[in-house]
C-alpha cells in the first residue's frame, strides 16, 4: 500500500525513537522523513549495509523494501543463468521448469537468512513490501 506511513512507522519502531532505527532504503523512500538512513541500489550495496547495521548500535533495522531487492535477485539471476547457461533470456519466467524462480528464491532467503542472525544481537528486523493490487 503506497503512501500509509510504513516507513515512518520503522523510522520510529525502536523503543529509542528515531535515535534506535536505521532504514536501508532502496526506493529513496526516506527522503521525506526524518530518519537513518543508508540508501542502497544494489544486491551488493545491500550486502555492505547489512554488514554495517549489524556492527552497528541500532536496535531496530528496516529494510524497505523486499519488492525491490527481489526485483534486484531476478536481475542477478537472469544474468547469472544467461552466463550459465549460454542463453540470452530477459526474465526468470523464461527458463524452464521454474528455475530462474528458484535461484531468484534462494538469493532472497541467503538475505533473509543473515537478517536472521541480527536477533542473536538484539536486534529487531522490520521487512517492509508492497501489496498489489490483481486486476481482471
Amino acid at each position: 500500500m503506497p503512501k500509509v506511513g510504513k516507513t515512518t512507522l520503522a523510522a520510529s519502531f525502536s523503543p529509542s525513537g528515531i535515535d534506535g532505527s536505521l532504514i536501508l532504503d532502496t526506493e529513496n523512500g526516506s527522503n521525506e522523513i526524518d530518519c537513518n538512513r543508508i540508501q542502497v541500489s544494489s544486491l551488493s550495496e545491500l550486502n555492505q549495509a547489512l554488514n554495517l547495521a549489524y556492527k552497528s548500535d541500532y536496535s531496530t533495522i528496516a529494510v524497505d523494501s523486499l519488492d525491490e531487492i527481489y526485483r534486484w535477485a531476478e536481475d542477478k539471476t537472469v544474468k547469472t543463468l544467461n552466463a550459465k547457461l549460454k542463453v540470452s533470456h530477459s526474465a526468470v519466467e523464461e527458463f524452464g521448469y521454474g528455475v530462474g524462480y528458484a535461484v531468484a528464491r534462494k538469493a532472497m532467503l541467503d538475505i533473509i537468512t543473515k537478517l536472521h542472525v541480527f536477533k542473536s544481537v538484539g536486534k529487531t528486523v522490520l521487512l517492509i513490501s508492497h501489496q498489489k493490487q490483481a486486476t481482471n
